[in-house]
């Protein structure tokens, strides 16, 4: 059993036992204290849940079933992993520095947007993916050409 002063100061509380009478007691005692509580497998007793999440560096996918199902979440967390790999990460870097250029290039927030759109929609990915500096230059380069020709005709 916990002592009520092993949650002193405690702010974010874990309760994981195999007895579902302390871990109701202890999220009590946890509540009380002032701290958050997550209790494994009685998820009306949490006052957070815990989400399955899939990072590429940046990029942070969560999934939450709010606690209803655990193992869903973990296989969504599974076929997502599978789907977004590490490609991911080295394509977000791409669009970080397309965006700081577009923001120095572009001075109307809607052409902005708009090459961010299309970048989605270029070679980009595939480039970045690979690891082709030379192509992910020349593409950023050609989306702000594009983008800084349709802002001078309107």
């Amino acid at each position: 059993m916990v002592c009520p002063d092993d949650l002193t100061g405690a702010f974010l509380i874990f309760v994981a036992t195999d007895d579902p009478v302390v871990n109701h007691t202890v999220a009590v005692q946890a509540r009380e204290a002032g701290g958050l509580v997550n209790v494994a497998d009685a998820p009306d007793a949490c006052t957070f849940q815990v989400p399955s999440a899939v990072r590429r560096g940046d990029l942070t996918i969560a999934i939450s079933t709010g606690g209803g199902s655990p193992a869903l979440a973990k296989r969504l967390r599974q076929r997502i992993e599978a789907t977004i790999g590490p490609e991911y990460e080295a394509f977000l870097a791409t669009l970080r520095e397309l965006r700081a250029l577009a923001r120095e290039a572009l001075l109307d927030p809607a052409e902005r947007r708009a090459i961010y759109r299309r970048a989605l929609d270029s070679k980009l990915f595939d480039h970045a993916a690979r690891g082709d500096r030379a192509a992910v230059e020349a593409c950023i380069a050609e989306l702000l050409r594009r983008a800084a020709d349709a802002g001078g005709e309107s």
